[in-house]
Formats: structure tokens, sequence, C-alpha cells
């Protein structure tokens, strides 16, 4: 992970008056793409409903056009209803007024921003409002530029690390070095800084002054740097093997053309324009509308580029209605091959199919997102800002991206072989955008799966590369004809590697045989799926496959393909089986870990066998059951020892969970802005087994003028569990007073898995030694319940409401010292209907 420190001036607090909601209500009306999706009804309710999101006493209900709000201990706050746009802004003030007359906490909250961010949310998930910090990064983003000082950070192993420098940028003039590791900010350590709260503390105005103090090579130094408007490089290039240009384009800023030029520009130096050009667009979002169509006219040189159209197709004011290649001396002449994937979207996609529909390049990857809207951004107030969806863009063609996005002419997907199983990664089709057998295959073979390890590289560049090297011009025709004969080459090299790979798995994936008739008769095969525990109270389950082939023929290169509308655990695998004569019986198995903290469940998985020569045959359904590990809790004491500037706090860790710990790991966040300063980034025990404590110490430097405690952030981690075992806020007194911390624990003995639609009473038992503040229960992503805490232990059936299909339960406790505990729960819904669960905003 890492992060440009390229610096700029933070803007103020949103400052936004009441007249934002007219103005936000008057452009939907006015400007957006999609008047007929859009009702006041709709907006009102999804205003209110966030609001309930951002404060945890507030239960929302939605009744038609009426929205009432209630604290969770039932007392009515206030109803609203609105029928009309032209009412909706007094109708959003109204619910401004109610929650800031309730006369309960609101911890701070910008009700009037918030209120606007989720009124949009009804809109499309591209129209939203920014503000504060976001809104500094999208300006940042756009524009390309910032003030800063032109080097790229990254943490590694802990430690703030240089990775990257601008030149001729104020780090590199001021003696910077990729490989210097930044130990303090204005002389304050770095231990446990997170990315963003580094920039933060190093950026300013330009002309101003940053300390830095460096570790290089084991010497600590100091550095003086002057902060200066600099280049976000979005841009960057090489040369490949054989003269081939390779440009990667992140995003699309205002500066893209002209860095692209610049890059464009030493490629020639280097020779690496004489033979065909590379554009790696995968993982480019977007970004900039105009600079992505200029950046396409670098390589066209006439025809439609792109239009927009609004609402019933007329044009948007203040957005280009069309953007036409224009020839230029500077146009680039030279075969192009774009890499793109599922995350290729609204620019990228622009320059992508721009180049298809004009003839100029053919695509290596998988299909693209398919973004074909149009954002333009309004003011609402100081430090607010409202990006609205306003248009579409049509290609040439009268392509529509909107409507599933591009589809590679040459696709490649991954098989990832290892010590757990086959994995199929990218081969569903609506994924790929290509059937199975046009699929170029990327064989990973890693350790565990026999003594080598293959690695094929960056496949879909090397395709590129090779199809460049082929090709005699710049059409997108001859182009298509070097692609399809390098990607059948590289196919047959890697399917050699899979049927050899497999065959040490005593796996035949042989084809086949050509001109032998295979596939008569009526194909038919019986099917059997086993899950089970690796070893008893493991998260390792083994997923067992048997086929037996009731086919008249061979059925060759078979697999079972397993797909789980309700658990993604086993959801689209793939187990091979390879050729299977008539009559013949053979399995396969693969292991899948599963997360901790999943409570005990069934799922309903459907197998479905498909052959080279028979393709898929009907589909089978099994119910899986399964459960994971509970996360462990775990029981904390603090307390700051010593009265010295340099001090030290005892932690104490006690394991009160059933399963032994490993690579335990305890450490304060960063303090932010407190005149404080962390001296160890973490202390460690190897193995902390159920029942055991273990005594630590954390050094801690104490600055002057400090309150009575010191309000900090402290962090259990275990190895094996991807979320933390504890992420507490902890009051630390000065007098060395001792603090205990344990979060809140939720009993789940009693909780179905599966019940019919409608209302479930759902128990709510939660136990906490200090007291529990209060319980909140989302349902599909909406809060539907509330309670308030009594004591140290809170049990309750409380009434949740159920659809058709997976619902997604999660419950949050929280105690008197504001320490959480997050219990999700899947509970399938008896219904012919099935709607995919939403996750809560938290």
């Amino acid at each position: 992970m890492f992060f440009w420190v390229l610096l700029f001036t933070s803007g103020a607090q949103a400052g936004v008056s009441e007249r934002a909601y007219e103005r936000a209500v008057d452009l939907i009306e006015r400007m957006y793409l999609y008047p007929d999706k859009v009702t006041a009804p709709k907006l009102l309710a999804a205003a209110a409903q966030h609001l309930a999101d951002e404060v945890s006493w507030l239960l929302v209900e939605v009744e038609g056009e009426a929205v009432y709000l209630r604290h969770g201990l039932g007392k009515p706050i206030g109803s609203l209803s609105v029928a009309q746009m032209n009412t909706l802004p007094e109708a959003l003030l109204s619910l401004e007024r109610l929650l800031l007359e309730s006369g309960y906490d609101l911890e701070d909250l910008d009700v009037r921003v918030e209120i606007l961010k989720g009124a949009m949310q009804a809109l499309d998930r591209y129209s939203k409002v920014l503000a504060g910090e976001q809104l500094n990064r999208f300006n940042v983003r756009l524009k390309g530029t910032m003030v800063g000082i032109g080097a790229t950070l990254a943490l590694t192993k802990g430690h703030l690390k240089v990775t990257k420098l601008l030149k001729n940028a104020p780090a590199q003039r001021g003696g910077l070095e990729v490989g210097d590791r930044v130990v303090r900010i204005n002389g304050v350590s770095t231990l446990n800084l997170p990315l963003r709260e580094a920039t933060r503390r190093i950026r300013g105005e330009a002309g101003t002054e940053v300390d830095l103090t460096i570790i290089r090579e084991g010497t600590e130094r100091d550095l003086t740097l002057t902060r200066a408007k600099v280049v976000v490089p979005n841009v960057s290039h090489r040369v490949l093997d054989g003269g081939i240009g390779y440009v990667k384009i992140d995003h699309f800023s205002q500066k893209t053309h002209f860095n692209l030029k610049n890059a464009l520009a030493v490629l020639r130096e280097q020779q690496g324009m004489s033979r065909g050009l590379v554009l790696d667009l995968r993982g480019n979002t977007g970004g900039s509308m105009k600079e992505a169509g200029r950046v396409a006219d670098l390589f066209v040189p006439s025809g439609l580029l792109l239009r927009t159209a609004g609402a019933d197709g007329k044009t948007v004011q203040n957005l280009q209605a069309r953007m036409d290649a224009v020839e230029d001396e500077t146009d680039v002449d030279l075969p192009l091959v774009v890499l793109v994937d599922d995350r290729t979207a609204s620019g990228s996609e622009i320059l992508a199919g721009a180049l298809v529909q004009l003839e100029r390049a053919a695509l290596v990857g998988s299909k693209t997102y398919g973004k074909g809207t149009v954002q333009k951004i309004y003011t609402l107030g100081e430090g607010a800002r409202f990006k609205l969806t306003v248009a579409q863009y049509i290609l040439a063609g009268d392509l529509f991206i909107s409507k599933g996005g591009l589809l590679p002419d040459l696709a490649v997907a991954d098989i990832d072989l290892s010590s757990s199983g086959v994995r199929y990664k990218g081969w569903r089709e609506s994924k790929a955008g290509r059937p199975w057998d046009e699929i170029v295959p990327a064989i990973t073979e890693r350790r565990g799966w026999r003594d080598q390890i293959h690695e094929p590289g960056d496949l879909r560049l090397e395709l590129a590369r090779r199809a460049l090297l082929q090709v005699t011009g710049a059409k997108r025709a001859t182009i298509l004809q070097a692609l399809e004969e390098q990607g059948r080459a590289i196919s047959l090299a890697q399917d050699a590697h899979l049927v050899d790979a497999l065959a040490a798995h005593q796996i035949d994936w042989s084809a086949p045989p050509e001109g032998e008739e295979v596939a008569g008769g009526e194909a038919d095969a019986l099917v059997e799926v086993k899950v089970h525990r690796s070893a008893p109270d493991s998260d390792t389950y083994i997923v067992a496959v048997n086929v037996e082939n009731l086919s008249p023929n061979a059925m060759y290169q078979t697999f079972v393909k397993l797909d789980c509308p309700t658990f993604s655990a086993w959801n689209d695998l793939i187990l091979p089986l390879g050729k299977l004569e008539p009559g013949a019986e053979k399995g396969s198995t693969m292991t899948v870990t599963l997360v901790p903290g999943f409570h005990s469940r069934e799922d309903e998985v459907y197998a479905q066998v498909q052959s080279a020569n028979y393709g898929p045959l009907p589909r089978h359904s099994n119910r899986v059951a399964s459960e994971s590990s509970k996360i462990p809790a775990v029981f904390v004491t603090a307390r700051l020892m010593g009265v010295q500037k340099d001090r030290k706090v005892e932690v104490v860790v006690r394991n009160l969970g059933e399963e032994e710990l490993e690579g335990v790991e305890v450490y304060f966040s960063h303090p932010g802005d407190l005149n404080l300063e962390l001296l160890d980034q973490a202390a460690r025990v190897p193995v902390l087994v159920p029942g055991q404590e273990e005594r630590l110490q954390l050094g801690i430097r104490i600055g002057e003028a400090l309150p009575v405690s010191l309000p900090l952030h402290l962090v259990v981690e275990a190895d094996g569990y991807r979320q933390e075992l504890a992420e507490w806020p902890v009051q630390l007194p000065l007098n060395g007073e001792t603090v205990h911390l344990q979060a809140p624990t939720f009993q789940l003995d009693t909780v179905a898995t599966s019940h019919p639609v409608g209302t479930y009473l759902l128990p709510v038992d939660v136990q906490d030694e200090t007291g529990i503040q209060y319980v909140v229960v989302y349902v599909n992503g909406r809060k539907q319940i509330w309670l308030p805490g009594s004591g140290k232990a809170l049990s309750a059936e409380v009434p949740v409401q159920l659809r058709g299909g997976r619902n997604a339960v999660v419950m949050f406790a929280v105690d008197s010292d504001g320490l959480e505990t997050r219990q999700s729960l899947r509970i399938w819904g008896d219904d012919l209907a099935s709607v995919d669960a939403e996750e809560p905003k938290k």
C-alpha cells in the first residue's frame, strides 16, 4: 500500500446554507440524466435512512410518502411526507430541524451535509455530495496537481519508506532518496502513523517548510524541504523487448494529455516507438472525459471520438456535445494494443472504445466495467460540491458503453494451482466476455502442488508485445490477426503446462481426439458433493466432489462447477476431474478457509458437470452446512508506568477464547495531534493459550499540558484473523490507575439459519463486564432495532423482518467504555424470491 505525498492546502469545513437544498433539487430536476427514476418521497426516505446510519439511536420507518423518526426507546421524534419535488427542499429542512431539536446527542454531526449526502444516494451510484477530505482528494485527482514534496511513501513492515521521487520536485532537490525511512515529521514520530495522516502532517502551503527525520543506511539525518506545486504522475512508460513501447495511464486528470505526450517523446528517444505501442488501462477507473478524448485524438486522424446526450437525448448545458479527432503532425501512427480489465471504466472506456470503433486498436484482457455516464460538478456551498450524473457518452457507431462495457478481442483468465487445489479466477463468461474455449489460460503453479513453481508473468502484456512484433500495419484488422495467432500459440503452451501439472495429481486433462465421434448419445452423470471440516473446530473445509459418467462415451476435460447464491465461500468453485470413461467414477477435492466469526448455517449449493465434448449438464442441488470459529475474546488491562517524560504503558492481555492464539500483537494507533508520541511500534507474544495472560510494555513520550488522561486507541491482532481481536478507545489516566477493557460478547446458541419470510423473533443475548450502552440490529443494510443497555447483561427477543432469500443480519453491541463488538449472521428467508442482501453502513 502506498500514497503519493503531494500535498495541497486543505479546504475549509463545509459551510452550507439552507438554500443548498433548493440548489440540489433544482439541479436534479433540470440536469439529471434519469428524471423518470427520481421521486421526492424516494429522496426524502434516502436522506432519513442515511441519518439513521450515522446516528446510533435513530430509527426510521418509511410508509409510502411518509417518513417516521423515533428514538430507539420508542419515543416519536416526528414525521414528514412529501409528494412533489417543489416541496422537497422544505421537507429536507424540516428533517434537519427535527433532528437538531430532538434534544438527543448528535456527536458533532454535520446534519445538513449528511442529509444532502443521503438524499443523493437515491439517484445513482455516481451522483454524490463531496465535502471535506473526500472533496480534497477528488480535486487533486481531477486537476492532476497539488502542493507537496513529490515523493511516494509506502508502509513497509510498519515503517514509512520512500519508494519513488519525482524529478526536480522538492523531495529530490532537498536530498531525499528512495529507500529512506521517514521516522519523524516536524519532530513527531511516525510510528503507527497511517499514510493519510502522514500526508496531512506534511502538506501545507507552497513556499512553507516541512522537517523530516530519516534513517538511511542506519544513520539518522534531518532534512528540511520547501513545499511547491507538483504534477501528480498518472502516466508511466518503459521500452519492452523488441522495441515495443509501453505506457500505463492510471487515471485521467487535466494533465494526462500533457503527461502522455512527454512519455511518448521519451519513448521515441529510447527507440521504443518503432514497432508498436501497448496502452495499459487496467485498473484505470476514469476521470476527465475531455482528457480521455484528447488522448484518443493522439492516435486517430479523423472520426467521432465521442458524443454526449442528456435526458431524452438532449444536449447538456456547459457540457461538450461531441469530440472529433483532428489530424495533427504529432499523431501517433503505430499499431496499438490496449490492456483492459473489469476496473477499466469511464474515461478509460472512452479511450479504448474510440480506438476500437475507429479501427485503430485491439483489446486484451477481460470485459470492462461499463460506466458510460458523465458527471458534472456543481457548488452547494463553501467546501461542498454536488457531483451529478447529467449525460451518457456514446462512441462512434452509436456504441453505448453503459450497456455492458467493452468486450476484449482476446480474453485471458487465470488458473492457480496450489496445495489447496485448483482455483479458476475470472472464468465467468459475464466477466471474461468470451466463451470458455476462446479464453487464453494463464497458469500459475505454486509450491505445494508439486515441487516446482511456475508463474506466467504478465501474460496479457506478453500477448500484446508478441502480437505487435508480428504486425506490419496500424489497422485493427492486422492487429487482430496477429493477436489471434499469438493467442493460439500461447494457449497451446499454457494448455500443455496445465495437462502436465494436473497429471501430477492423476488427472488426465487430454483433449477429445480429433475426428472421433465422442459426443454421440445422451449425456448424463451422477454428481455428489460433500463438504466437511479438515479437523474439529478448524476453519478449513474440504470440498469433495464425485462424478459417475452415465454417458455412452468418454467425457474429456471434465470438471464440476459449484455455485452458491447465499454464501460466497461456496460460489464459483471449479474442481477438475479430467477424462472419465463410460461408467467410471472419479473424485476431486479442494480446500476452502472460512473467515472466523460466521454463525452455523446451511446453504444451497448447485453442482454442474461440464466437459469439453458434452458441454454443461443439468445442475444438481446440495445442502451444505458450515460454521467458522468464533473471533476469540480478549481481556486487556493498561496502566501508565513511571513519572518521566519517556514512560511505559503496561498492557496485560488475556486469551478468553477456547483456541490457542499465535502471533498476538499489541499496539497503539497513532495519537493524532495530541502532544505525545509513540516510542514502540508494537509488542508481540508468539503464543497465547486459552486462559493465559501476558504482560507487555509499550514506550510513550508525553509532552506538556496534557489532560488528566490520555485518549489513546488500543489494537490487538493475532495471526490468522483478518480483523482485529480488539480495536478500542482507552482513556489512560496519568496517575497510573489501571484501566480494564473487555468488549461485549454475544451468545448465539438459538439463532435460526432459516425461517419463513416475515417477522422473526431474533434472540439477542449480550454480556459485558462494565455495562452495555446499546445494541443495534441491522437487517439487509437497514437499521431495524436499537436497544438501550441496562446493566451487564441484555437478553431479549426482537422482531426483525426477513425477506425471501439471503438476509444479512448484523448486530453491534457497545459498552459503557465505547468498546464495540460486531456479530454477523446469515438467515435464509424461506420463499421463492431471492434478493442479494447488503451489509450495513457503519
